[in-house]
């Protein structure tokens, strides 16, 4: 909470660099034998080792204060996500996977400590994938990508995160700080947000275990319905044709609906997709190719009034479809709202209706 009012441009938090828990600081406890480590694999290796020597550990007092276990989504919950935060679940597995093996490589060729379970290791990737920040001093040269370089800042722990919170965060060389900058007023007595990015609630279940009501960057993602969607009369070889030539004009998959928004990439996937009758070879198919490569650069607004009329059709088709399967979803989870982490599943459905409804209601007006 602000016990002061806070202007736009005020420090809020400041962590000193011998407080945040990084690559170097890991490596440099567990040994050169875990040099060959990314900063994600070091740092939870580091918290799993200095939570098992207890009070004797100088991160006692902040070990204590992280969570005992991260299971927001449970084996028996995944059947109720939407297929695309199941495959971002799926790859986030495989990244563990990943990472755990990297960790029993090293436990096969060093004695430096005892064996790490699965279970142990996902504890130490959960808290950092959770709470790490980016981080990259100017003397430190890793060979990995951006997305390794970072740390764990003791203290940011405490505050909750807000898509309206406007903030920069960054490490400072000259105060030798990672400091958080608020670029918003504050009042006193309100608390104090930060923000973890331009996340929809998927990837915040996903990474961090909570959704937030009302968040402006949540979506439906139409990939699945739009790939199961059929014409009269069309046979797989030519869809497949169709869809080669999204492919190679980069406009393959990540359709989108937002809140009374329809993505380019999926009215531009929709119009190629429901043009029928289709002959690939014939000079018809070619002239209408050539007029939708023509919206791809703006030169055109539409292939012609019929294909769009016919977009709109298919996309409230499309909508409805997913409505129809969110119904069933959300009969289902509304038995078991007390259970945890189905809330926010439920949750994630409700507000995608939403947005399906206010799509459906674009497609009325057209």
């Amino acid at each position: 909470m602000a016990t002061k009012d806070i202007r736009s441009g005020d420090l809020i938090i400041e962590v000193p660099y011998q407080l945040l828990i990084t690559r170097a600081k890991a490596i440099s406890s567990l040994g050169s034998w875990a040099a060959t480590l990314s900063s994600h694999q070091a740092i939870a290796l580091y918290l799993i080792l200095e939570k098992s020597k207890g009070i004797r550990s100088p991160w006692y007092e902040y070990i204590r204060v992280l969570p005992e276990r991260f299971d927001s989504i449970t084996s028996n919950m995944i059947d109720f996500l939407p297929e695309n935060v199941r495959v971002d679940l799926e790859r986030q597995k495989e990244k563990f996977e990943r990472d755990y093996a990297a960790i029993e490589q090293l436990q096969a060729t060093s004695n430096a400590y005892n064996p790490i379970s699965s279970n142990e290791f996902l504890w130490g990737w959960s808290c950092v994938n959770t709470r790490c920040i980016y981080f990259k001093a100017s003397n430190c040269q890793l060979s990995f990508s951006s997305d390794e370089n970072i740390a764990i800042a003791p203290m940011l722990d405490f505050l909750n995160h807000s898509s309206c919170a406007k903030i920069m965060g960054e490490f400072n060389q000259q105060s030798n700080c990672y400091q958080i900058t608020t670029m918003t007023t504050i009042k006193k007595g309100e608390e104090v947000f930060i923000n973890y990015g331009p996340h929809d609630n998927f990837r915040l279940l996903i990474e961090y275990g909570f959704t937030i009501p009302n968040n402006p960057f949540n979506y439906v993602s139409m990939d699945e319905e739009f790939l199961s969607l059929s014409l009269p009369d069309e046979d797989d070889t030519i869809k497949q044709y169709k869809l080669n030539i999204l492919t190679q004009a980069g406009f393959m998959g990540d359709y989108t609906l937002r809140e009374k928004e329809i993505s380019f990439r999926l009215l531009t996937a929709l119009r190629l997709h429901v043009l029928h009758p289709f002959i690939p070879s014939s000079t018809h198919a070619q002239s209408l190719i050539a007029r939708w490569k023509d919206t791809l650069i703006g030169r055109l607004d539409k292939i012609n009034e019929e294909n769009d009329q016919l977009v709109f059709d298919y996309l409230e088709r499309m909508c409805q479809t997913t409505l129809n399967k969110a119904d069933i979803v959300m009969n289902n989870l509304s038995s078991e709202l007390s259970r945890n982490g189905t809330f926010h599943i439920y949750q994630i459905w409700d507000e995608s209706v939403e947005i399906l409804k206010s799509v459906i209601d674009l497609c009325h007006a057209k």
